[in-house]
């Protein structure tokens, strides 16, 4: 199997400069507590960017768990964890465990609450989902939405988007991120339920991992 190769992007254009000297770059990620924010996080913190990670409240059934697992793994990365709460949101009529345009939701949360002037807000998107909002087609309309939102001082940058689940999760063993602080079912179940799409997505890269 081919290893991961995060996407590049020239990072230095986002840097900021004060009192003539370039700043720490600042990488906003929008963190569920899944693998693949996590994945992220890691290496944001790799590429030396000044990490934030956000979870987002949306009415989400495994809210209360991603919201556990993602203070588990802020603290073990040392990065701060804000949140925000837009769980308003009706879910009637929805597909079963997902809201209609979560993605788009989450980008446009991300944007509003970057916490500065230039960076990156970063999502775990990746290939190999039937979803729409993981789409290449997403994560161009997306950047473009960012660009001009912010006159380009905030880009969205989506370090796994050409990689698949068993990629990222070969990234995470080999660079250490603790897959087993992470959380991934849909039900909001304590135990991985089995049943929702990632609870068997999961079962079923873990597994091909000898996890």
């Amino acid at each position: 199997m081919n290893r991961c190769k995060p996407s590049k992007h020239k990072s230095g254009k986002w840097h900021s400069r004060h009192e003539g000297r370039i700043a720490t770059p600042i990488a906003l990620v929008l963190f569920s507590g899944g693998i693949d924010s996590s994945a992220c996080v890691r290496y944001y913190l790799e590429q030396r960017y000044s990490v934030t990670g956000l979870f987002v409240r949306f009415g989400q059934a495994s809210m209360l768990m991603e919201w556990k697992a993602a203070g588990k793994l802020a603290r073990h990365f040392g990065i701060p964890l804000k949140e925000i709460d837009v769980s308003g949101i009706p879910w009637q009529g929805q597909i079963p465990f997902e809201l209609q345009g979560r993605n788009a939701l989450l980008a446009s949360v991300g944007l509003c609450a970057f916490p500065g002037k230039s960076g990156l807000v970063s999502m775990g998107l990746h290939a190999g989902t039937p979803f729409p909002d993981c789409s290449t087609q997403f994560q161009v309309m997306a950047s473009n939405l960012a660009q001009i939102s912010t006159q380009g001082r905030i880009a969205f940058d989506f370090p796994f988007g050409a990689s698949d689940k068993s990629q990222i999760v070969a990234y995470c063993q080999r660079m250490g991120v603790p897959i087993e602080l992470t959380y991934s079912c849909q039900r909001g179940k304590k135990m991985n339920c089995g049943i929702c799409p990632s609870c068997l997505d999961r079962q079923s890269f873990l597994g091909a991992h000898n996890k």
